[in-house]
């Protein structure tokens, strides 16, 4: 009879230890974050996608051979619009009310690359019109937009020829969509262009091992004391120009003086220099700034996607510095939602990040991801959340 009992009661000591267990482990931070997880939505746009442009209130981004085209008011889902003469598309760009696709000329990407200039002059007949002024060059590898409107300037960075390291830098401007000029300078080995803003009819442009160069006219100029490992350039504002290094995301602003000051601001991760402003309103703005991890992989990892710093009408607010998603007053995912942002975009390397315009009326952000296509923050199923923008899902 005693050896029953203590069976017995070596069984309920296990019960009760177990539904402890259990109701501890439901305030368990790890099962918290466990439970914010939500379900991978099979992405319509896939693999590696482009940066994304508007041109004329429409949204565009590429994948591959495919260039796809959005406006959540007119027509809200990813339509398919080819490709410019059946190329591989590398990078997209909005400049002078004027669209324009960086394309390879072979599979592997590793010969001539060109120019198309989408001419929709004629409404019921537009099509991509190749800059024949892209043969000159053995391999355009990049183009970035800065400034806006007429006074925007597109600018594209080249290798001069295949045997030797010699890049130089060109600009295609607002009257003459469909020529490319050259900068008299800078014309030096690796100043590779990663990135361009302005202020008013100055132009800047951040190079990965050169610094930052002025352009006025044809000419670019050095400015002194600038960091050298730039990865990123963007707009604060019409006077303000924020820069991003790779190690630990290090923020230097400058304006009108061209005196550059560090702001002892950092991400404390690298910057892969993915920059982007969102703004709920005119005092609701941010800039977000993409982070990797320090050993860098193309596979989801656990601090990737992006970091918030809060905005003012000026630059950078007042005692601001960069937070997760989330956790700040001002934010671009609902108030406590840091654990599902982990869950999710938080996972992904983030190569390009943008948000629709005002002539977009949901203002959604979408993101470019390094290897599981377009996603974006929108409510799916009354849960808002980060996730792949769905093939199952035509309209929104």
């Amino acid at each position: 009879m005693a050896k029953y009992i203590g069976k017995k009661y070596i069984i309920q000591s296990l019960f009760c230890f177990v539904f402890l267990l259990i109701l501890c482990t439901c305030n368990d931070p790890v099962f918290y974050a466990i439970s914010q997880e939500v379900k991978p939505i099979k992405p319509r746009i896939k693999g590696t996608p482009t940066n994304i442009v508007e041109y004329k209130s429409y949204m565009y981004v590429a994948s591959g051979y495919t260039l796809y085209k959005y406006n959540s008011n007119t027509q809200p889902y990813w339509s398919n619009m080819g490709s410019p003469s059946g190329r591989r598309i590398l990078r997209l760009a909005s400049a002078n009310n004027n669209l324009y696709a960086l394309c390879a000329t072979d599979e592997n990407i590793t010969g001539q690359t060109v120019i198309y200039h989408y001419n929709d002059s004629e409404p019921a007949n537009p099509k991509w019109v190749i800059l024949s002024d892209s043969y000159k060059y053995t391999q355009i590898q990049s183009i970035y937009t800065a400034g806006t409107g007429t006074g925007s300037r597109l600018f594209l960075y080249t290798k001069l020829d295949k045997t030797t390291n010699n890049y130089k830098i060109l600009y295609i401007d607002a009257g003459t969509p469909s020529i490319i000029n050259e900068l008299a300078t800078p014309q030096t080995g690796d100043a590779e262009l990663c990135g361009a803003a302005s202020i008013g009819s100055t132009y800047y442009l951040a190079t990965k091992n050169k610094g930052v160069y002025k352009v006025t006219g044809n000419t670019g100029t050095p400015i002194a004391d600038t960091p050298v490992d730039i990865t990123g350039i963007i707009n604060l504002s019409a006077n303000t120009i924020l820069l991003i290094t790779r190690e630990s995301g290090r923020v230097y602003t400058f304006d009108t003086t061209e005196n550059i000051q560090y702001t002892n601001i950092q991400m404390g991760r690298y910057s892969n220099g993915t920059l982007a402003i969102w703004e709920k309103s005119s005092s609701e703005r941010l800039l977000l700034a993409g982070r990797q991890e320090i050993r860098y992989s193309t596979s989801s990892g656990h601090t990737y996607g992006y970091m918030e710093l809060e905005l003012d009408a000026n630059g950078i607010k007042t005692g601001a510095n960069f937070i997760e998603p989330g956790i700040g007053p001002v934010s671009t995912i609902y108030p406590g939602g840091n654990e599902r942002f982990l869950s999710t975009i938080g996972k992904q390397p983030v190569n390009f990040i943008f948000q629709t315009t005002t002539s977009d009326s949901n203002r959604i952000i979408f993101a470019s991801t390094q290897k599981n296509g377009v996603w974006s923050y929108r409510e799916r199923g009354s849960l808002p959340q980060w996730n792949a923008e769905g093939e199952d899902e035509p309209k929104y």
